[in-house]
């Protein structure tokens, strides 16, 4: 089939490439399902109980200067007017002590602090709403 040439070392070849390729198709398939739907579920009308309450104590101290206080009420208790501040002030040095306030823990340890760091020192305490036993 192929001949030499005198001098030529090289063969000559002939190569054939055949390329198959096979292709394979893709078939959508739908489901085809009936999908129940649950029924919502309602939120139950949840009660919460309040946070305890606890009793802000104004305790009397002889050396108090009544204007330094009632200051410092009106400062540190947003909700409590003058002329309230004063009433308490006047409660405090007949009876001993009054109440400030009720406030939530957090709220009664806060302005606790307050008014234990005023200068000068204005000596209050917390109490349990329901009991007379000293918190702090």
């Amino acid at each position: 089939m192929y001949a030499k040439e005198e001098g030529d070392t090289a063969t000559k070849t002939r190569t054939e490439t055949t390329t198959i390729t096979k292709t394979k198709s893709k078939e959508k398939t739908v489901q085809k399902q009936k999908v129940k739907v649950a029924k919502p579920q309602l939120r139950k009308n949840e009660e919460f109980e309040d946070a305890p309450l606890f009793k802000l104590m104004l305790v009397s101290d002889d050396d108090y200067d009544e204007g330094h206080v009632l200051e410092r009420m009106v400062a540190v208790c947003e909700d409590i007017s003058l002329g309230e501040a004063d009433r308490i002030y006047k409660g405090c040095i007949a009876a001993g002590k009054a109440m400030i306030g009720k406030y939530p823990k957090e709220q009664a340890e806060l302005r606790l602090e307050q008014f234990l760091r005023s200068d000068p020192i204005i000596f209050c305490k917390i109490e349990e709403e329901n009991s007379t036993e000293k918190k702090k």
